[in-house]
Formats: C-alpha cells, structure tokens, sequence
C-alpha cells in the first residue's frame, strides 16, 4: 500500500466517527478548497474532510486552524459557516469570535 492510499483510509477511519448529528465541529486541518490556501498559493485541505463535511447536513459551524495564512471566515453550501481561527504573530494574536443565532424552537410553549 502506498504512503499516500494509507494515509486516505486512515483519515477516512478518522472522519467516518463523527457522529451524524453533529452541529459543531472542530478540526485541527481545514476541509480542501475552504480557507486552505497557503502564501505558495496551494490548496491545504483534506478532501476526505472536505466529503464528510457535505455529508454532513446538521453540521452548522466548522472550526479548525493550521493554515495561518488563510484565517478568516466563509459561509459555504447549506449556510454552514467555516470559520479559520488560526493565529499568527502577524495577526496581533486577535481571537475570533462567532456567533450563531440559535434556531431551536421553544418546547415549553
């Protein structure tokens, strides 16, 4: 087995277990094509996450770092928000702060 078809069905055993019903998630590596782009302009990005996160459809916010120079924050396919916090000396280290308004309907009425 090659290094690299090793190291597809290990990040496919790891990214299977997210649970189904999963609202947030967070990842140390971003999902390919979503604020992955290095300063050598080359996409980062896992695409087994990248699948994942489609198949995904409760999933409402993806946080993950790692590519320092893609931070910030994006809304993709079904308005789940990805959102960059990686920090850098370059940045001033500011945090970044999300805030997602709750839809959930009340019961108690």
């Amino acid at each position: 087995m090659s290094l690299v078809v090793g190291l597809i069905c290990s990040y496919e055993a790891v990214y299977s277990q997210i649970p189904e019903d999963t609202e947030i998630l967070l990842t140390h590596t971003p999902a390919h094509y979503i604020l992955d782009e290095t300063k050598r302009r080359v996409r980062a990005g896992c695409g087994v996450l990248a699948r994942r996160l489609g198949e995904l459809e409760g999933c409402r916010l993806h946080v993950f770092g790692h590519i320092h120079e893609a931070r910030g924050a994006k809304i993709g396919e079904g308005h789940k928000v990805h959102v960059n916090a990686a920090i850098g000396s370059s940045l001033g280290g500011r945090p970044v702060v999300v805030d997602l308004l709750n839809n959930l309907e009340d019961d108690s009425a």
